[in-house]
């Protein structure tokens, strides 16, 4: 065995750790070899006074609390991960999700919505009559903050549901959202 094999199956021995640890690894290896060389020894002599690369790995995968995954050479693994699967197989719960989602919370919550921002624009603006008619500052101030109390739950309950149909839009029709979008 040579340098060169020695060091491949070294890396592929530590192939459970990261890749800057397994080039770090084989860096220590490399001095060690361009040493030993350097003093007349031969690649052979080097690899076989050194061991298997798997038994030379084994200290670096338990210090990493890594378990050993046995024996012998393991074909390296690929540097990238797998393709995700194929997008828009079945996008049955999807659609169902969105006719729902219309049927039972855009038709009736929707009109609630728009009722709440009246009855808040009505009240806010009902409160300034109230105050100038009975001088009470406490009961218009009451008033305003119950309109906006109202105004802001209805700006809610529409917003969670257009951003629900939004998502569900999405996804039936494989666009990407902003996220996804950046990637």
């Amino acid at each position: 065995m040579n340098q060169k094999e020695f060091l491949d199956r070294l890396k592929a021995a530590l192939a459970p750790l990261s890749y800057a640890r397994r080039q770090e690894i084989a860096e220590e290896f490399t001095r060690q070899f361009e040493s030993r060389l350097a003093a007349g020894e031969a690649e052979e002599e080097i690899c076989a006074s050194l061991g298997e690369p798997e038994a030379c790995a084994r200290p670096y995968l338990e210090a990493a609390r890594i378990p050993l995954q046995g024996f012998g050479y393991a074909p390296p693994q690929a540097p990238y991960p797998q393709p995700p699967a194929p997008r828009g197989a079945d996008k049955t719960g999807y659609i169902v999700g969105l006719i729902l989602t219309i049927l039972f919370l855009a038709v009736p919550f929707v009109p609630a919505a728009a009722g709440l921002i009246l009855a808040g624009i009505l009240i806010f603006l009902s409160s300034f009559t109230f105050f100038a008619v009975s001088g009470l500052a406490i009961a218009g101030g009451f008033m305003i903050s119950v309109a906006v109390l109202l105004i802001s739950v209805a700006a809610l309950i529409l917003y969670g549901i257009v951003a629900l149909i939004v998502y569900l839009s999405r996804k039936i029709s494989d666009k990407p959202g902003r996220k996804e979008a950046r990637s």
